[in-house]
């Protein structure tokens, strides 16, 4: 990525310059030393002038490139945002299972709190029950 900036820069740099909008009619021709360029401008080496030919041919490809990525960045950032909706959606799902849980876990501990004071009144009431019929059939055996 840092390279594709790179040579975008140093294109924009190149090709925005003003040496580069002449009006020079003339046709490139090979220099030699000591001849009279035909237009003002910048002069090159060989072989900067081939790196300069190169970058402008590579310029539409690396601008696609990056095009490409910007969209790819857009297309993440997307999913990124609905990635996010689902995790709060998650945890929200999470939090209304968890504060079920705790209901019903405290509703059963007061089942289970309550089922030994029922057992004790049961008890209880089984053994008045008891004591009542042994005091009726006495009392009926004593009036026999």
């Amino acid at each position: 990525m840092k390279k594709i900036v790179v040579i975008v820069s140093l294109l924009s740099t190149l090709f925005a310059n003003q040496a580069f909008a002449t009006t020079c009619k003339a046709a490139v021709s090979l220099l030699t030393e000591g001849t009279a360029a035909p237009c003002s401008g910048w002069l090159f080496d060989e072989d900067t002038a081939k790196e300069a030919s190169n970058l402008k041919l590579q310029y539409p490809i690396l601008q696609e490139e990056f095009n490409t990525v910007k969209e790819q960045v857009t297309e993440l950032k997307g999913e990124l945002a609905d990635e996010k909706a689902i995790s709060e959606d998650q945890k929200q799902k999470a939090k209304l299972w968890q504060d079920r849980a705790v209901d019903i876990t405290e509703k059963y501990v007061a089942v289970e709190n309550s089922r030994g004071t029922r057992d004790a009144l049961f008890y209880g009431a089984g053994i008045v029950t008891m004591l009542l019929l042994i005091f009726a059939e006495s009392q009926a055996q004593q009036r026999r």
